[in-house]
Parts: C-alpha cells; structure tokens; sequence
C-alpha cells in the first residue's frame, strides 16, 4: 500500500482514502511544476465531500471507520445535524390534548350498586357483601387506571391515541384520512360537559372528551388543510 503525497495515509486503491486525492499526481504532473507554484496541500477538512466517495467506483473496497463525518456514529440513538433541519422544517404543531372524564364509571358504579342491593335482599351474609365490594372496588381502580392512562392528542396533521395499562401503545392516524364523525352523549356525560365524539372511517371512538363539537370542527379544518397540502406535493 503507497503513502498518499498528500496527507500522508496509507490504503488500497489508486485514491487516497483520507483526502481522495490521486497518489501518482505528483509524478504526472512533476513538468508543469517548474511554471506553476506547487499548491497548497488540500486537508480533508477543505473537502464537504471527498471526490473518492462522491463518484461511485473511483476506489477499492474500504472498511466503514474510513467514512468521512459522523455515520459510523449512528445506530445507537444518536442523530445529526440533518435531523434538526427536517424538525425544523416541519410545519406540524400541537393542537389538543385530553383524556376520558372517570365520569364514564358511572354507569359500572351505579350497576354495582343494583347488585349489592340484590345481594342484600336475597342473602345478607357479610361474606357475600365483602366479596363483591372487594370485587367492585378493583374492577373500578382498573377502569380507572385504564381511563387515565388513555390520552387523545390532535395536531395540524395526526391524531394520536396512547391507551394502555402496563404496555402502553400509541396509534397514529392522518387527519386528511378521516371522515364521518358523529357526537353521542349519556345524561352523566352531559351533566360534566362531555360527550363521544365517534369517527366512522377509519373507526375511533373519543370517548367523554370536553367541548366535542368544537373538536370536531378542529379535526374537519384540520384535515382539510392537511389534504390540500398533500395534494400540492403530490403534483410537484
């Protein structure tokens, strides 16, 4: 393996590896030399992309640490500088953000209620009672939990919906996709100012949200700006 006679690194091929430059340069042009001053040496740092890894085939093979920059450096949650460019240059903000009212448990309290009541006239024994109000009152922690772990979250181009217990899952969906929406509300919604907002395409449930109405409109504009920006990228 030759030295470059420009920086000095030694490797395969006919270019040099660390600055591209092409070992036998010296020798080729050793005449127009004596006319002209010599250059000054070019550094690797002067070169955004060396002319050995910017036309394919004009070297041999190369391990990966010979890369130039940082690309042996991702893989292990790290990022470069490009990604901050394409955050920066995306236009999606946060719109809204809620989360399902326990008033939803209601219902399943005010059933519990009926059934202790039934107990109670059928057969009053203590241990029954004990046991189904042992039985309620963990039923009712888990609906709980399962409602305050559930978040709705809205910007100008997604809908996201997180729902889980121990393993959280977050979905995805693209509010230019959608359509039909449909509000429904109990007499215990509508005593707290809530209600479902039902989505029929693609079908999603926003379950005791505040001021669904003005929701809804939120997502209606939402998506219709979203697909008016899709269309105008896709006929570039």
């Amino acid at each position: 393996m030759d030295a470059c006679w420009n920086c000095g690194f030694s490797g395969p091929g006919a270019r040099c590896l660390q600055c591209g430059e092409n070992k036998i340069a010296p020798q080729v042009t050793a005449v127009a030399t004596v006319r002209h001053a010599s250059p000054a040496p070019i550094l690797p740092a002067q070169r955004a992309v060396p002319p050995a890894f910017a036309v394919p085939g004009a070297m041999g093979t190369a391990p990966v640490t010979a890369l130039p920059g940082h690309i042996r450096a991702i893989g292990n949650g790290v990022v470069t500088s490009r990604a901050c460019d394409i955050l920066l240059s995306s236009d999606e903000a946060m719109v809204w953000e809620d989360s399902p009212s326990a008033i939803l448990l209601a219902d399943l309290a005010f059933k519990y209620l009926l059934l202790l009541a039934a107990v109670l006239a059928l057969a009053p024994r203590w241990w029954t009672v004990l046991a189904l109000l042992a039985l309620a009152a963990i039923h009712l922690a888990l609906r709980y939990w399962h409602l305050r772990s559930t978040v709705y979250r809205l910007t100008s181009q997604r809908l996201e919906i997180t729902a889980g217990l121990l393993n959280r899952c977050t979905v995805a969906h693209e509010v230019h996709r959608l359509d039909g929406m449909a509000i429904t509300s109990s007499v215990w919604l509508r005593r707290r100012g809530r209600a479902n907002l039902a989505i029929r395409s693609p079908r999603i449930v926003l379950r005791a949200i505040r001021g669904a109405d003005r929701v809804r409109d939120l997502l209606r504009d939402a998506g219709q700006l979203e697909a008016g920006r899709v269309d105008k990228i896709r006929w570039r």
